[in-house]
């Protein structure tokens, strides 16, 4: 499984999840990777697990997508709007590629333009998931 988060800048609700994740022993079994999209500091999370923007490298769209598609996940696992987005990306490559978006946005706050993006990632999700019942409303 890869886990696919924007940015590696911060760490926020999305990057402690996903860190929860990889380090809970209901998914012990799983081998689990980060892949982000945007370079950063990412000390929080294992060096061994992070397929993209580990410094100093710096990362490109096309590079973190390499990455992703020599780790040959049975699961891609896409976090927020653009990690969807990469993760449709992926089972578009891929198509056996099971893809699970979290925090997707379907609101009527949305521009039309994030809409119709996150209506691309709807249609290619195999399961979507939300970390609390105030996601999922």
């Amino acid at each position: 499984m890869v886990h696919i988060l924007p940015h590696a800048l911060s760490l926020g609700g999305t990057e402690r999840t996903v860190l929860d994740l990889v380090t809970s022993r209901e998914l012990a079994d799983l081998e689990q990777r980060v892949a982000f999209i945007r370079s950063g500091p990412v000390q929080e999370f294992p060096p061994d697990i992070i397929l993209t923007a580990l410094p100093p490298r710096h990362n490109s769209l096309p590079a973190a997508l390499r990455d992703i598609a020599r780790a040959r996940p049975t699961v891609v696992h896409g976090w927020l709007l653009a990690g969807n987005l990469f993760g449709a990306l992926t089972r578009v490559m891929a198509p056996s590629t099971r893809l699970v978006t979290s925090e997707r946005n379907l609101g009527d706050e949305l521009t039309r333009g994030s809409l119709a993006l996150e209506r691309i990632v709807a249609r290619m999700e195999t399961v979507a998931t939300a970390n609390s019942n105030a996601v999922a409303e």
